[in-house]
């Protein structure tokens, strides 16, 4: 008996009964099977996938999440996000394209999360009508009032963090210069100051000059086009700020609420990458070099003593 006919073509996400336990899911034209939980009662929009490390040798360099999107019944319009390696990201026109590049493995399982009860917080293209009984506007509660001020802490917090990215980015910049200036051959009297010892210990300082470019430079790269800059999904929850939260009249305020706390979190995590690089940028680039320089600098001088 093959693995299609043990495990049945599951159901849309919307249709699915949460599961009581982890449920074997077959792939699609493979002999294998990976393991879901559909919404666990902790989070009832999720589905967590655990995926066996046999799948690496099955597709090189790793399936895809559309692969695992086909086998899972889900429709990749009704997701809000997904969380693979401990990174999240956000559905939308910047990022679809990933659904189509290689996972990487992780005994951590992966995390889809959808719209709520599967339908998306905007009409669909393909919709020519809305849904019959879906209210367009949630009733201004003093209940619902909450769940604003709460977008609006988190949309505060987002701003502040900003304006220290910002700050930060710059002083990125400025370390970029610097390490590729130290980033050098040593001259001809740092040579002949230097014994055999100090120049290999030189070259190994350059690499870790050039590891700490390397973080510095992604830093600023995952700043300006990443999925928290204007490029990436920054405009969104602008507009949807503006549009939907100050003059409250968002479809599905406890949705949205979820969004931006999303949103706030991958802004915090942008800005410990960026805390992260310049800490490193500092240490292990500008301090190794300086100290090595300021040695073989009082060598020369000492050299220079003797003459």
């Amino acid at each position: 008996m093959t693995n299609t006919e043990r495990f049945p073509v599951l159901p849309p996400f919307a249709m699915r009964p949460a599961s009581i336990q982890w449920e074997p899911v077959p792939l699609h034209g493979t002999s294998l099977a990976i393991w879901c939980w559909f919404k666990p009662p902790q989070a009832p929009q999720d589905v967590l996938i655990q995926l066996p490390p046999e799948l690496w040798q099955m597709f090189p360099g790793g399936p895809t999440l559309r692969i695992l999107l086909q086998a899972t019944g889900i429709d990749p319009a009704q997701m809000q996000m997904w969380v693979a390696n401990q990174t999240p990201v956000i559905m939308g026109p910047q990022t679809v394209g990933l659904l189509d590049q290689p996972l990487a493995w992780s005994a951590s399982p992966l995390v889809v999360r959808m719209h709520m009860a599967g339908v998306p917080t905007e009409p669909s293209p393909m919709v020519a009508a809305p849904r019959a009984g879906l209210p367009t506007v949630a009733p201004n509660t003093d209940a619902m009032e909450h769940v604003y001020q709460h977008i609006e802490a988190d949309w505060q917090v987002v701003q502040q963090i900003e304006t220290k990215m910002d700050a930060l980015r710059k002083q990125l910049n400025g370390m970029a210069g610097r390490l590729k200036s130290l980033d050098r051959d040593l001259t001809p009297e740092e040579v002949t100051a230097s014994d055999s010892m100090d120049k290999r210990e030189w070259q190994d300082i350059r690499r870790w000059i050039r590891d700490a470019a390397a973080g510095v430079s992604r830093a600023m790269r995952e700043f300006d086009v990443g999925d928290v800059s204007a490029a990436g999904s920054r405009n969104r929850f602008v507009d949807l700020y503006q549009q939907q939260v100050v003059p409250r009249t968002a479809p599905n305020p406890h949705l949205l609420a979820n969004e931006f706390e999303i949103y706030r979190k991958m802004v915090q995590t942008q800005f410990q990458k960026m805390q992260s690089a310049t800490q490193t940028g500092a240490r292990d680039g500008e301090q190794r070099a300086q100290t090595f320089l300021s040695r073989i600098g009082a060598k020369i001088r000492a050299r220079r003593g003797k003459r």
